[in-house]
């Protein structure tokens, strides 16, 4: 046997051998078009799971998170800013202002009232409207629609507790009208 044959066999049976042991080692490598690799692809494309709090707020809503992570951001409401507390549950970031829990993509809102105004309202407007009451003036605000004029913007219905005509008090509840298109 020639010597240049020899070598040939002998770097066949290595390539061979690298094949076989990257198969059994889990190792892989996407081959344009053949659909292998997927999962080292998926691996890549997973968004961060956050262990610390991001800048800003909309970094934070809605996020993969580690448990145990809560983050407070500060929204401008006129003269008083107002706090909005995001925590991690179940894996997921989820935020909280005081009009209640913000879905993901929308804006943080001002409340009118105090924070201790808020404790006192009950948790959803429809519970609200028409219920009694008994401080004459607390408004209570809660997440209203989001209008096609305002994406990711959510609209804030209210409740105020007002006299009901027969010695008592009750909410009487009204929403925002949306904006008109430009």
């Amino acid at each position: 046997m020639n010597t240049q044959r020899a070598l040939g066999y002998v770097f066949v049976a290595i390539v061979s051998s690298a094949a076989t042991a990257s198969s059994l080692l889990g190792c892989s490598a996407e081959v344009p078009g053949s659909g292998e690799g997927l999962v080292e692809e998926e691996i890549r494309s997973a968004p961060p799971v956050l262990d610390a709090c991001p800048r800003s707020f909309e970094e934070a809503n809605g996020a993969a998170c580690k448990e145990s992570l809560s983050c407070l951001y500060s929204v401008e409401c006129g003269a008083t800013p107002q706090q909005t507390r995001c925590e991690c549950t179940g894996g997921k970031v989820v935020c909280h202002d005081r009009v209640g829990e913000i879905p993901k993509g929308e804006k943080q809102l001002c409340a009118p009232g105090s924070s201790a105004d808020m404790t006192d309202c009950p948790v959803s407007r429809s519970l609200a409207d028409g219920a009694s009451c008994n401080a004459a003036g607390r408004i209570c605000a809660y997440r209203g629609r989001v209008c096609h004029t305002t994406p990711g913007v959510a609209l804030l219905d209210w409740c105020r507790c007002s006299p009901d005509g027969d010695g008592g008090y009750k909410y009487n509840c009204g929403s925002a009208l949306c904006p008109p298109e430009p």
